[in-house]
């Protein structure tokens, strides 16, 4: 059974973290899925590694990806009204260029 629990530990410290660090302040929509987390990690040591806190794990994974689709929308507007803009202008000056006469050979 010992061996049993050290490929456990072995193979829980080698997995990547799913999650961001787990600061609420970072993540004001998800901060107390995150504070839920923390304690349950905290509170049950061994079961966390058998799956014990998964459950808050799963929701936390959903809240951090809708608060990325929120914050990332204004931003994602604020790029296309530049992207737009740049476009215009980038047509124009096309434009200009081929109004322009080309230059006589004498």
């Amino acid at each position: 059974i010992t061996s049993f629990l050290t490929l456990i530990f072995l193979s829980a410290g080698s997995q990547k973290m799913s999650h961001p660090a787990l600061i609420p302040e970072l993540h004001p929509m998800c901060g107390k899925l995150m504070e839920d987390l923390v304690k349950c990690r905290n509170e049950n040591v061994y079961e966390r590694y058998t799956g014990f806190c998964n459950n808050l794990s799963f929701e936390l994974s959903k809240c951090l990806k809708e608060e990325k689709k929120v914050v990332r929308q204004p931003r994602l507007e604020r790029f296309q009204e530049k992207w737009n803009e740049k476009k215009k202008r980038d047509t124009e000056q096309l434009g200009d260029i081929g109004q322009m006469k080309p230059p006589t050979v004498q």
